[in-house]
């Protein structure tokens, strides 16, 4: 029996996140030797955003920022990286929780009557 909680869910993504990050880790290190990558890169990122929970998971804007911040996270040193890997992961799951309320508060505050009131007196 599975268990499905916001515990569950959580552990979830930062497994996830953590694959993530060491896959383009790996693939950025190939890269940066002259390593044809092009087969080897496992994109995570509509899995990622879809277990956080956000409707447009597919929206190439949102999939920009989680690469950016990704990217940004993963932006160290070895040592610094090898030791941190689990709190950095953390990290990237608290900055996609963020980012899943700023845009599920700006698709309620759309979706009121009066904001659809002002809308159609600005036309």
């Amino acid at each position: 029996m599975e268990i499905n909680t916001a515990d569950h869910q959580k552990k979830e993504v930062v497994i996830l996140l953590l694959a993530d990050m060491r896959n383009t880790r790996l693939v950025h290190g190939l890269n940066a030797v002259g390593l044809k990558t092009d087969t080897f890169y496992t994109c995570l990122t509509d899995l990622v955003l879809y277990k956080m929970g956000f409707r447009n998971y597919t929206d190439e804007a949102l999939a920009v920022w989680y690469k950016d911040l990704l990217y940004q996270t993963i932006d160290r040193e070895q040592m610094e990286y090898a030791y941190h890997e689990r709190q950095l992961a953390e990290e990237l799951y608290k900055q996609l929780v963020l980012k899943r309320e700023m845009l599920q508060g700006s698709e309620i505050a759309t979706d009121t009557l009066w904001y659809k009131l002002k809308k159609w007196m600005q036309i």
